[in-house]
């Protein structure tokens, strides 16, 4: 099973990723290590990225997903549902997605406790809430609340995967899920 842990910046998902494929005995992969390399000197020289450098980003994590085969954890924002399934397609639906969220007033807390530079911070977590497209019950989607505890969230996680084949076989639609899906606090 391929894994990719998504949300808006500071909701934990390389830590929460790095836990989960630890306890899986799985290789954790930071998305940001994906960027092709044109994207790499774009994001050097603090140039934006265009929507065609996205998408080439998230083809390279599907593509990488797909190569590694089973284990594999990736962190990386996914926000958009067409970013969402790009990775999908990439990997021939093989991936499981784990939403982290949780309230504006906790993301902001950890950037600032992250030492980043408050403006920039607040830049980012407006830009990503505004293009944030949250995951439908037909995706499949574990979502987990951010502020949970590590182990308890990676707990959640995993007691997830088996409520998450029994309710995708139920469903009329591929990849549907339903409402039981989320755990944690105010799911």
């Amino acid at each position: 099973m391929n894994i990719v842990v998504m949300g808006v910046a500071w909701t934990g998902r390389s830590s929460i990723g790095a836990a989960l494929a630890n306890s899986m005995d799985g290789r954790f992969i930071p998305g940001c290590d994906l960027h092709p390399p044109a994207n790499r000197a774009k994001l050097a020289r603090r140039e934006v990225l265009t929507q065609a450098d996205y998408d080439a980003w998230f083809d390279a994590i599907g593509f990488k997903l797909a190569m590694r085969g089973s284990g594999t954890v990736v962190a990386c924002p996914a926000l958009r549902r067409e970013q969402r399934d790009r990775i999908r397609f990439a990997v021939l639906g093989h991936v499981t997605f784990v939403y982290l969220y949780g309230p504006r007033e906790l993301i902001e807390a950890r950037m600032i406790a992250s030492g980043g530079s408050p403006d920039e911070g607040q830049r980012q977590i407006d830009h990503q809430l505004s293009i944030l497209e949250e995951p439908t019950p037909d995706e499949g989607v574990i979502s987990i609340d951010m502020g949970l505890p590590q182990r308890q969230a990676i707990d959640e996680i995993l007691a997830g995967f088996p409520r998450q084949k029994e309710s995708l076989s139920r469903s009329p639609h591929p990849g549907a899920i339903d409402q039981s899906m989320q755990v944690g606090h105010g799911a």
